[in-house]
């Protein structure tokens, strides 16, 4: 899935790599605007990398500030987006995250194709010990694969 942030990471290192082209042409001809376009480009991208750590600091203050139980609960309504960095917060405060793999399971045996994908992101960031035991996994496989695959896991 891309997303505004990969937009702005790309736009930076196209603008990057084109601004310092025609520095490096302007200073040094074709050399130059091969020294400099790299290098620009790569500083561009590392630019357009500030959304995503503004808005991830931003939310990460706005978790801290949550109780645990309002997190928890936010698994199921406004955080339902995040399941991983919710998972995340949770374990930085010394909560047992394995408690919440049926949540995980339930997840990742949606019809929607995109909460599934959820489900296998919190996983594999907030579980991984549970997602190496099903490496068949994918969530664009049917659904009954998908519930096939889950059902092994939960008898494990």
């Amino acid at each position: 899935m891309i997303t505004i942030f990969h937009l702005l990471q790309f736009l930076g290192l196209l603008i990057g790599a084109f601004v310092g082209a025609r520095l490096g042409y302007t200073a040094l001809g074709v050399i130059g605007a091969c020294l400099f376009a790299p290098l620009l480009a790569y500083v561009g991208y590392r630019l357009g990398n500030l959304a995503w750590i503004w808005v991830l600091r931003s939310e990460k203050k706005k978790f801290q500030k949550e109780s645990t139980q309002e997190l928890i609960a936010g698994l199921n309504g406004k955080y339902a987006f995040c399941p991983n960095i919710v998972l995340a917060e949770l374990r930085i405060r010394g909560e047992d995250i394995s408690a919440f793999l049926p949540y995980l399971c339930d997840l990742m045996i949606s019809k929607d194709v995109y909460t599934r994908n959820r489900g296998w992101i919190a996983l594999r960031s907030a579980l991984p010990e549970y997602a190496a035991l099903i490496p068949s996994y994918f969530p664009t496989l049917e659904l009954t694969k998908c519930e096939e695959i889950i059902q092994k896991l939960k008898q494990k």
